[in-house]
């Protein structure tokens, strides 16, 4: 079901909630919150969710603790925290994780992320407290074969040392 970018809200969500074979949901830039969806079914049903920016990411996230069924999140612009991300790393089937444009994550806070181990594509640009100091916590994902982030504050030999570290993975300065 892909209802992003349209004036959807709250309303919305108990129609959404009696669709019981949902998978996919595209509900990035609507009035949907974070709130409403965990207050239902909706989140452990879904593989794949797109709730960019929403900035009430959180309680979608909080509801999803644990989720098996969960391959691709598309929670950029979403308002995570260190807390949402150390969620995020109870979802063993994640593939594809989308959480750029998160202001407020630091480096620290992608650690618990190193517990995904099938984790392949992780876009993580427009976060600007992230630094050159995450290589060793990206090194750690042996998974991963598609990084997204923004370096244009990195020296060359910074830029250098993450290509070394994840020799197979395609990372694309954005």
């Amino acid at each position: 079901l892909k209802m992003s970018a349209n004036d959807l809200s709250n309303a919305s969500v108990p129609a959404i909630a009696k669709l019981t074979k949902l998978t996919d949901l595209g509900a990035g830039e609507t009035d949907i919150t974070g709130d409403a969806l965990a207050a239902t079914a909706i989140p452990m049903q879904l593989v794949h969710i797109n709730f960019e920016n929403n900035k009430s990411g959180s309680a979608l996230v909080q509801a999803m603790r644990n989720s098996r069924k969960a391959r691709h999140l598309c929670l950029a612009g979403s308002d995570l925290d260190g807390a949402d991300i150390e969620t995020l790393s109870t979802m063993p089937e994640l593939v594809k994780l989308e959480i750029g444009h998160n202001k407020n994550l630091r480096n620290q806070d992608l650690i618990p992320l190193t517990k995904l181990k099938k984790l392949k594509t992780l876009e993580i640009h427009g976060c600007p407290k992230l630094t050159a100091a995450i290589i060793p916590t990206l090194a750690q994902m042996k998974s991963l074969i598609h990084l997204e982030l923004n370096m244009s504050k990195w020296s060359e030999l910074d830029k250098q040392r993450l290509c070394k570290a994840l020799p197979h993975c395609n990372i694309k300065n954005s």
